[in-house]
């Protein structure tokens, strides 16, 4: 993903007001220890991770660095503008043991957008 499409993605999710958290969600921040307010400033501060079509809807992580040594991950349904579902990752981690490819979408981002 080029800078462009990680600001229009930052954009695109800062525009939007959260309408509800997801079940699923809400046990996954019991589970890891995300708080509301964590996810508010993820999706407020994030930095745009991947966008995907998901369940025939565009769906977009943001991570941000606001649990201390640990970063908020965000799923955000742009379609629904529901928090999908959230985790926790080490600030450290840079997942060298990923796929990449497996998460590589060929779309122009900034166009896809530009008419959602």
């Amino acid at each position: 993903m080029t800078p462009a499409e990680s600001e229009a993605i930052e954009q695109r999710v800062r525009s939007l007001d959260v309408q509800q958290i997801a079940h699923h969600a809400f046990q996954r921040m019991c589970q890891k220890g995300v708080t509301e307010q964590q996810i508010l400033d993820t999706l407020r501060t994030g930095q745009a991770i991947e966008i995907h079509n998901d369940q025939n809807e565009l769906r977009v992580l943001l991570r941000a660095d606001v649990i201390g040594q640990w970063s908020a991950c965000v799923v955000f349904s742009l379609d629904r503008q529901t928090v999908v579902t959230v985790w926790r990752n080490h600030v450290l981690d840079t997942h060298k043991t990923l796929r990449i490819g497996q998460y590589q979408w060929n779309i122009n981002v900034c166009e896809l957008l530009a008419i959602v």
